[in-house]
Order: structure tokens, then sequence, then C-alpha cells
């Protein structure tokens, strides 16, 4: 009886898991549901245009747009672009603020895609708008993802297009030896090579103030990390957003 309590003590702490834990090193959380916000500064309702989400790490890292942008879906408790050119949320629309990883990082979003650009640069989540061809994450194609970290050497995986309208875990992440991954739930993608690509480690400062962009699709949930995860950490954020 006594092994039966503590297992079901351990489950509840388990459940309970948010990107909370992640402590000092999370720097941005824009969680589903909550903090969305229209122009008024009131919270917006189904369809409403939303021009601030609101940062729960604590941070005050808020994301913000002008109206018309995004949009509040209550099915989903997601924010909503159906507009492959206004779709930009930013740290600030004029550019004044931005956050720097300068060494390892996690970059975590829950999001539905329902198109990807036939022409290639679907901004994926990250970018800085001021500079976009320096610092960014971006599906190129519908087969492969694309980026750069302070003008590097582009580098690239491969991934196999998930079902539109459907939610997936997408995460980019770089550890304490500037090695770069990319994963889609959990699962790790293939690194590309090539000419033009770049395999290798890529060190540098990441400087991004913006996600969206070129986007069709829902964000739920976004969650920023400054430093790499461990293998156990990226499960329970795996199960968490799963769980949304």
């Amino acid at each position: 009886m006594k092994l039966g309590l503590g297992l079901s003590i351990n489950n509840r702490i388990d459940a309970a898991w948010t990107p909370e834990k992640f402590g000092d090193d999370l720097v941005m959380w824009l969680r589903k549901d909550t903090g969305i916000n229209e122009s008024d500064g009131s919270s917006a309702e189904d369809g409403e245009q939303v021009t601030q989400w609101t940062d729960q790490s604590g941070e005050g890292n808020h994301m913000v747009a002008a109206n018309n942008f995004y949009t509040y879906d209550s099915a989903t408790g997601g924010v909503e672009s159906a507009d492959a050119s206004n779709s930009r949320l930013y740290l600030a629309t004029d550019g004044t603020k931005d956050i720097t990883f300068t060494g390892g990082f996690a970059i975590y979003a829950r999001m539905a895609l329902s198109t990807i650009s036939t022409t290639g640069g679907t901004d994926l989540f990250v970018y800085d708008s001021d500079a976009s061809g320096s610092d960014y994450t971006r599906i190129q194609t519908s087969t492969t993802i694309r980026g750069k970290i302070n003008g590097s050497t582009k580098f690239e995986w491969d991934f196999e297009t998930p079902e539109a309208d459907t939610f997936n875990n997408w995460g980019w992440e770089r550890d304490g030896s500037n090695s770069l991954y990319f994963y889609l739930n959990n699962d790790a993608l293939v690194r590309r090579s090539g000419t033009g690509l770049t395999d290798g480690a890529v060190s540098g400062d990441l400087v991004l103030d913006a996600i969206g962009g070129l986007f069709d699709g829902i964000f739920k949930e976004v969650i920023w990390v400054d430093r790499v995860l461990t293998s156990a950490e990226r499960l329970k954020l795996k199960d968490y957003l799963d769980a949304l």
C-alpha cells in the first residue's frame, strides 16, 4: 500500500510539470489561453484581433503586433494568422528590443501549419526582423528547414511535412559545444550537408526579436530557454506540450 501511495504522489508531481521548472533560464513563455489581449488591453475573445501575447516567464518579453496580424482562436487557445504577409509578432514593433543567446539555447513552439509557402521561406518561428538574413530558422521548402546564426553559412535539416492543420512540437537547440539540433515531436531531424551548407558547430550570438512571418497557422505555445535541454527535460516538455 505504501508503494502504491508513493507512485501516486510521483505521478501527480510529474503531471504538474510546466515550463516554470526551467527557473531563471526561462526567458519567454507564451502560454495557451493566457495573457492574449486585444488593443484595449482586455482579453481577446474568439476571432478578435490580438495585439499582445503576454510573456509568462517573468522576464517581460511580451510579443506584440499590429491589428490584423493575428486573431485569438478559442477552440485551441492559440493565436492564428491566415495572412502570409502580415503575420509577425515582435518584442517591439519599432525594433528596439531583442533577446540575444550567446551560448546554448532551446526554442520550442507547439503550432499547426495550414500552408507552406511554395516560393520558399515560410518563417518557422524565430528571426531577427532587422537583419532577417543573419539570424533565423524557417521552413525553406516542404521538406527542408534552414537557418543561420550571426550571418553564418546556412545549415539545414530534412523533415517530413506534417499533416496540415495538426499541432506538432518544433524545437531548435544549441549545446555548450555550439552543436545544433532540430526536433519535431522530440525526434531529432537529420542535418543536411553539401555545397553551401555547414554541418558543423555554429558559434556566435543569436539575436531574435520576432516570431511568425509568412506564417499561415496557429501558435499554441512558445517557449525560449537560455540553455540546451537535458534529454529528461526534453521529454517532460514534449509531454507537457502534447497535453495542451
